[in-house]
């Protein structure tokens, strides 16, 4: 299932956090934590994506689901950093299959 982002909440359900990790993890060749699959995408991807992804772990880290915000200027954001990160994941994966 692909992450969906709804009023920028995709960041707390874990959906993202997991497109993450399977990003790293093909990428890599590493199964890595959330943390540490979070500080390598945010090497990876381009600075105007970055906000959200730190915003997202700040939240993930510091708050309960009842207690996220998300500025409108980030909230917007959110798809596009989500289709960014699954755009990877099909060119890795694709990479992989046609090698075997």
């Amino acid at each position: 299932m692909a992450p969906r982002a709804v009023d920028g909440k995709v960041e707390r359900g874990g959906h993202a956090r997991t497109a993450r990790r399977i990003w790293t993890t093909l990428a890599t060749g590493q199964t890595r934590s959330k943390d540490a699959a979070a500080d390598w995408a945010l090497a990876q991807l381009p600075p105007e994506h970055r906000p959200v992804l730190e915003h997202g772990r700040q939240l993930y880290v510091n708050c309960r689901c009842s207690e996220e915000s998300w500025r409108e200027t980030l909230r917007v954001k959110v798809r596009r950093r989500v289709d960014r990160v699954l755009a990877e994941i099909d060119r890795l994966s694709t990479r992989i299959r046609t090698a075997y």
